[in-house]
């Protein structure tokens, strides 16, 4: 009996009733099954692409974060930017518009202390 339809099984006995323990022990085999067929599969897909995450780790080691295209350059073997140059092209430039935190006034003159005779 396949996997859908043991669970469509256990899941109407237990929206009929209280779930009995072999429903249960159903349950919780099937869950097992679920997990070591995940786990089989990710193990192959790990040794598969075993170079390249060994390039994402050496690259990681390298530049701390990557973005998705980084990463995407990485596993197909290109030259990501060096870490001088992401920082030379995230600092803003010298001659952006920055806003003087105080700015001086000219527009009223200073108001003079006169001395009373």
């Amino acid at each position: 009996m396949g996997f859908q339809t043991r669970l469509a099984r256990c899941i109407m006995a237990i929206a009929t009733s209280p779930p009995n323990p072999e429903t249960l022990r159903l349950i919780d085999t099937e869950i097992q099954a679920i997990i070591q067929q995940s786990i089989v599969r990710t193990t192959k897909l790990l040794e598969s692409k075993t170079k390249e995450l060994h390039k994402l780790a050496q690259a990681l080691v390298e530049h701390e974060t990557l973005d998705k295209s980084e990463v995407e350059k990485v596993i197909r073997g290109e030259k990501i930017r060096q870490v001088e140059e992401k920082l030379k092209s995230a600092a803003p430039e010298s001659n952006t518009n920055v806003t003087d935190p105080n700015p001086t006034r000219t527009s009223a003159p200073r108001p003079q202390l006169v001395a009373a005779a």
